[in-house]
């Protein structure tokens, strides 16, 4: 990778496996006004997206994240279900643009100065609902999250991390950090 594209990419070692750690430290790596971050397994639809992200930024500078429709290979137009956590029904909201209050850490593009001023990602939660939990800090910081229905992120591999990790280690992470969540996010009644 260095010899190929050296001049143009930062290869980041790391020692420690941590999704979230690994996500942090490319945030702490990038040098641009806007950060990408998509997971190993998503590509764009259409060459241009980058440059269309940026225009919405532009276009709208009271939002700090863009979070992209996450779509599969078979049904490209349509977002999955097991994206969608939206406050929006799926059927309603998912030709249309709506501020949202979730974050599915897969696909996002957001401005540099809003992930140093929250802190990025808890690394606490390794993976899983990382991404939920900075869109609790975003919110109580005033920070727009804008679902962007015009760029499409496609997941190559739906079903990766349940190949990845045994069951019971992924019933474990889920179920760790949902209550993690909930614990940190939530007055004690509803964290309840």
């Amino acid at each position: 990778v260095e010899q190929e594209f050296g001049g143009i990419l930062r290869l980041v070692r790391r020692t420690v496996d941590s999704i979230t750690a690994g996500r942090n430290d490319g945030v702490r790596s990038a040098k641009g006004e806007f950060i990408l971050s998509i997971d190993d397994d998503m590509i764009f639809d259409d060459v241009h997206a980058i440059r269309r992200a940026v225009a919405l930024f532009r276009q709208f500078p009271d939002v700090g994240v863009l979070t992209f429709r996450i779509a599969d290979l078979e049904a490209p137009g349509e977002p999955q279900r097991l994206h969608w956590w939206h406050p929006i029904p799926i059927h309603t909201g998912k030709n249309r643009f709506f501020y949202t209050n979730f974050i599915s850490e897969g696909a996002i593009f957001a401005r540099a100065s809003v992930i140093s001023a929250t802190g990025g990602y808890d690394e606490e939660f390794f993976g899983c609902f990382e991404g939920p939990d900075w869109a609790f800090r975003l919110i109580r910081d005033g920070i727009n999250i804008l679902y962007c229905p015009t760029i499409t992120c496609v997941e190559l591999r739906v079903r990766r991390i349940r190949d990845q990790y045994s069951k019971s280690a992924r019933n474990y992470w889920l179920l760790r950090n949902k209550l993690w969540m909930a614990w940190k996010n939530y007055p004690l009644g509803s964290a309840i």
